[in-house]
């Protein structure tokens, strides 16, 4: 997605993932994920706390509905994308090469300069907004769902404990696969510092 700013798009999967190699080393690959790691751990404790904080105020800590599953992970999304969405201009610039061979801190300073405070924090919100909100109300539904069928049906060690490993990822795909279309707009969105695109989509 990011390296479609370039024009190289159209190489597919083998092409892609030889061309980077060849241009950028195998450097090239990692670009950006230091910042995204740190960020994340953030990013998904905001989430599971949030969360568990809506979903204990809905239902008053007895066992929930499936609307307040539903409310209590929108909520989540909605919180979370405001710590969500600086983090992955950061990623998202650096793995463009917006920002050259910036590492986090650089492409922090860059991105300050060029586009200031609000464009770091806020460009590309609107489409983080509209993925992430379905994107955790899909995936602690499925989650907490399947979690629950797997306890009733698997009661031996250590199969039993293995459930939130499967139902977390099965979660994780289903939460994915609706909202990907958006996450290539978001990339697009974001993936060029202010002056550099001649017509930037909105959203």
């Amino acid at each position: 997605q990011a390296l479609a700013a370039r024009g190289e798009a159209s190489r597919g999967l083998f092409g892609m993932f030889c061309y980077v190699l060849e241009d950028e080393g195998i450097s090239g690959f990692y670009q950006g994920v230091t910042g995204a790691m740190l960020g994340q751990a953030v990013v998904k404790a905001v989430a599971f706390a949030s969360n568990d904080w809506a979903l204990t105020e809905l239902s008053g800590g007895v066992s929930p509905t499936v609307w307040q599953l539903i409310a209590s992970a929108m909520f989540a999304g909605l919180f979370t994308s405001f710590f969500v969405n600086p983090v992955e201009r950061i990623k998202v610039v650096m793995q463009a090469g917006s920002v050259g061979n910036s590492n986090e801190l650089q492409a922090l300073r860059q991105l300050k300069e060029s586009d200031g405070l609000q464009g770091l924090m806020f460009r590309g919100l609107s489409a983080t907004l509209a993925r992430e909100i379905p994107s955790y109300g899909l995936y602690f539904v499925v989650y907490g769902l399947l979690l629950v069928q797997w306890q009733s049906i698997v009661i031996s060690e250590p199969m039993a404990s293995l459930g939130p490993l499967f139902c977390g990822g099965l979660a994780g795909m289903a939460s994915w696969l609706p909202v990907y279309p958006i996450d290539v707009v978001k990339t697009e969105m974001q993936n060029t510092l202010s002056g550099m695109e001649s017509e930037r989509p909105s959203m």
